[in-house]
């Protein structure tokens, strides 16, 4: 049985690549679905620590037309998100409580994915776009900046 992370949009768990509902972190059906204009969403894995960021970061990312393809609260979780859910992008947390961030997007970005990094952190000082994109992120944005920015910008290629 794969890794068990909270779904997104659904209020159930589900195992890792195993949703039904293309929740959780492999969103096989939503990434089938077409929006207007013949567009497939961009789908998003939220790796935080903190359940009310992710909340407020899962709201944030489905405003702006993301589908929200899981959380993971840590490295291994992330990692296990990526290798499974294949999402097209990472919203990553730099200050994680088993490690570093940039040491995480490093990691993530040298596994050879398609998949685009943010970066964010409360701190608004915890990194910069130079540092973000030397560790194979696209870039790093404060979390208090991310409601106002058009995240597609970061997103979508």
């Amino acid at each position: 049985m794969g890794l068990l992370l909270k779904s997104a949009g659904v209020g159930s768990t589900s195992p890792v690549g195993f949703s039904p509902f293309g929740c959780g972190v492999a969103p096989i059906v939503s990434r089938w679905r077409r929006r207007k204009g013949g567009r497939v969403p961009t789908s998003v894995l939220i790796v935080d620590d903190d359940p009310s960021f992710r909340a407020v970061a899962a709201e944030l990312l489905r405003a702006q037309g993301f589908v929200v393809s899981g959380f993971a609260l840590d490295a291994r979780e992330a990692v296990e998100g990526v290798r499974r859910g294949s999402p097209d992008a990472v919203l990553l947390d730099v200050n994680l409580v088993d490690v570093d961030g940039l040491e995480l997007a490093a990691r993530l970005a040298g596994e050879g994915g398609q998949h685009r990094i943010l970066l964010t952190s409360s701190d608004p000082r915890a990194a910069t776009d130079e540092l973000a994109q030397r560790c194979g992120a696209v870039g790093f944005l404060p979390k208090t900046a991310l409601a106002p920015s058009d995240l597609r910008r970061y997103f979508e290629a």
